[in-house]
């Protein structure tokens, strides 16, 4: 029995050992190249967190949430990778060991690399004093291949709390503030730094914007990883669109999944305009009997008059833009009043113009000059989208009360004459409301039963107008003129009138005289002593 107990290990022994010899002639886990004489081995770290294949982050800290990746390649004559090469590594700080490896050795893969993750071991941590010279207190890592090849080493920090580097310090900057809607985009800079000051490398930050892009594949929303000096740089544009007008607000944050991913952020407007001009203009209508609009003195509450707004879009060569949205709002002490009637859609016409009309609903909004603020509309007209490029116009909305107007007449001479028109009078007129403030660019109308005056002429702004009266050069103008001037407000379908007089008088010189005179026995006037009574004799009268 025990013969055979030690046959058989003599035989299980002969078997391992031939296994081993033909394992052993069978493997190729042997670096290609015998010729060692040409590798060279490099190897670089980068703080992870969530293992070997997790993301990278600022630092490595004490403990396993936040570790650190060991890169290793091996590579021979022109580069070439080194597979199955058997890399060894240790890790110390100032000549002692610290901390391990999930891996102390490895064999390099097809392209001839080998990663492994080093895990400190969980002390007050090694971090290197910058104040120190030619000395290192971080920790170094050294890759080896073999006698013959030189090592590599890396080194790095290793923090003894999260306390110590975090929260970073984020900043987002723009080389402009605003861009021109088509016409190029801005560069934006990211900077991440720990709270020492230092940058954060290679890591990843988000950046999202509410309007435009924020890389070259046209997406509101992309990662990028900071640089070596803790930086990076990317483009913003818009797409063109006219929804893109307007304040884009542009975030970048990063978020550190070591530490149960906190976050630090940065923000940063640019604005998205175009180089259109925009302008304004406002003025009171009402409709007529054939319900056209024509110009009237003021909005009045109601349905007797509305305020008529144009704006006006221009490019930058002075063309009207066409086909352009415009939004339109309107306020007074900071709310929104009233509605404006728009065209659909809303976009300016071929003159590059858009007219809008206020319904002021029955409410007043009159300004009170008495008081600091404006209590009128305000209403303001942004290009393609609410809190673009804008222009704002203001107006009353008066009471009813504001009727009936006060319109006169004066001249500055009571007389012309009869010449043709040589001489004229001039006649003024003025037209004011209740309040006394003046109705401007409205028509008033003038007649006169002889002589000419011009039908029409509109206010100025003081509410004035200024018109010529003079003569035909009839004889049938000769006597005193009535000139009428009159104003029919539509809104309230009443009318103002004021007359005024002018004389058309001749500069011809009359003479008279008289004599007497009878008749002869042929009928002819003969001169006599006197005007006999009865029809003897009679008096000639000569002009």
């Amino acid at each position: 029995m025990k013969i055979f107990y030690v046959n058989e290990i003599k035989k299980l022994l002969i078997i391992i050992s031939c296994i081993g010899l033909l394992i052993f002639s069978c493997d190729d886990r042997e670096p290609e190249d015998p010729d060692t004489a040409n590798y060279v081995i490099s190897v670089e770290s980068h703080p992870v967190a969530g293992g070997i294949n997790g993301d990278i982050v600022g630092e490595d800290v004490v403990g396993a949430t936040v570790a650190t990746r060991i890169e290793t390649k091996l590579s021979g004559e022109n580069d070439k990778p080194i597979k199955n090469a058997l890399i060894s590594f240790s890790a110390k700080v100032e000549n002692e060991d610290y901390g391990g490896f999930d891996l102390s050795s490895g064999r390099t893969g097809d392209d001839g690399t080998i990663t492994v993750l080093y895990i400190d071991d969980g002390s007050a941590g090694a971090v290197d004093n910058s104040t120190s010279v030619n000395k290192w207190e971080g920790v170094i890592v050294k890759a080896e291949f073999s006698d013959n090849v030189d090592p590599d080493t890396t080194r790095f920090n290793v923090y003894a709390s999260q306390n110590q580097v975090w929260p970073y310090h984020i900043t987002l900057s723009s080389d402009s503030d605003e861009i021109i809607l088509g016409d190029g985009g801005s560069t934006l800079t990211v900077e991440l730094k720990n709270k020492l000051d230092k940058p954060v490398r290679n890591v990843s930050v988000t950046l999202i914007t509410d309007k435009g892009t924020v890389n070259s594949a046209g997406e509101a929303e992309f990662t990028y990883d900071t640089g070596s000096d803790g930086i990076l740089s990317f483009p913003f544009n818009d797409q063109g669109e006219q929804s893109d007008l307007g304040t884009a607000t542009i975030i970048a944050s990063y978020e550190h999944p070591g530490f149960n991913n906190a976050t630090v952020y940065d923000t940063i407007q640019v604005t998205i305009r175009t180089d259109y001009t925009l302008s304004l203009e406002s003025y009171p209508v009402a409709f007529d009997e054939n319900d056209n609009w024509v110009r009237v003195g003021e909005d009045v509450a109601g349905d007797y008059a509305s305020t008529r707004i144009i704006a006006t879009l221009t490019n930058a060569s002075g063309n009207p833009v066409v086909g352009q949205t415009l939004i339109f709002n309107a306020e007074s002490l900071g709310e929104e009043v009233g509605e404006i009637d728009l065209p659909s859609p809303s976009q300016t016409n071929s003159q590059g113009k858009i007219y809008a009309y206020f319904d002021d609903g029955g409410t007043v909004y009159q300004d009170i000059a008495a008081t600091p603020d404006n209590e009128g509309v305000f209403v303001t007209a942004y290009i393609g989208v609410e809190g673009g490029d804008n222009q704002e116009i203001d107006f009353s909305v008066y009471p009813t009360t504001i009727w009936p107007y006060r319109l006169s007449l004066t001249t500055d001479t009571l007389e012309i004459a009869l010449d043709g028109g040589v001489t004229f009078a001039n006649i003024t007129g003025s037209l004011l409301n209740q309040l006394n403030n003046p109705v401007s660019n409205v028509m008033l109308s003038f007649d006169t039963d002889r002589g000419y005056i011009d039908p029409e002429s509109s206010t100025s702004s003081s509410g004035g107008v200024s018109l010529e009266f003079r003569d035909t050069g009839s004889q049938q103008e000769v006597g005193t003129a009535q000139i009428f001037a009159s104003f029919n407000h539509l809104g309230f379908d009443s009318t103002v009138t004021d007359t005024v007089e002018v004389a058309i008088v001749t500069n011809y010189i009359l003479t008279l005289e008289s004599y007497p005179v009878a008749t002869d026995g042929s009928g002819n006037y003969v001169l006599v002593g006197e005007d006999v009574a009865g029809g003897s004799s009679s008096t000639r009268l000569v002009i």
